[in-house]
Formats: structure tokens, C-alpha cells, sequence
């Protein structure tokens, strides 16, 4: 399928781009090249082949287990001394 000027004229347009004489000649052989490339891949036979897995997906679930969790507040109120209800007061920034 050959790419004509026109074709191109109107993709520019649509994409808002503009493009000088010499442009519009480069882009109509190169679409036409690459339309021409892609038809030549649809004449191509391929062969199924059986589909290759790098790891299996049949369980990948586990089970939802609950555990205690450590007792933050209690440990960071061991490492600041300005440790309140959870909070942490840092020095201000200038």
C-alpha cells in the first residue's frame, strides 16, 4: 500500500503538526515502507508452539494469618524521651 502526500498531509493535520515539503516526501516513503513491511509479516506462516511458563500460577494465594505485631509505642518511647501517645517530636527546621 503506497503512503501518498495527501495521506500525510492529512495525518499532519490531525495531529496539529506542520510539516515542510521535504518532510512530507521522508514521511510518505517511510510510512510506505513500514506499511509494506508489515504486510510482507502477515504473509508469514507461524507455528503454534506450546507456551512456555516461567512459574506456576496455580497457587499463589496463602493464607491470611493474624500475628502481634511489636509494640512500637513502647519501643519508641525507650530509643526518645520526647515520646508522647505515639508521637515523636523532632527538632525544628530553619
Amino acid at each position: 500500500m503506497k503512503i501518498d502526500k495527501e495521506l500525510v498531509v492529512k495525518l499532519a493535520d490531525l495531529a496539529q503538526l506542520k510539516l515542510k515539503e521535504s518532510e512530507i516526501n521522508m514521511f510518505s516513503q517511510q510510512l510506505t515502507e513500514i506499511v509494506s513491511f508489515v504486510e510482507k509479516l502477515k504473509e508469514v506462516k507461524a507455528e503454534e508452539k506450546e507456551e512456555k511458563k516461567l512459574f506456576s500460577l496455580d497457587d499463589i494465594s496463602r493464607d491470611d494469618i493474624a500475628i502481634n505485631s511489636r509494640d512500637y509505642e513502647r519501643e519508641l518511647s525507650l530509643e526518645s524521651a520526647k515520646c508522647q501517645s505515639g508521637l515523636i517530636q523532632a527538632p525544628k527546621i530553619r
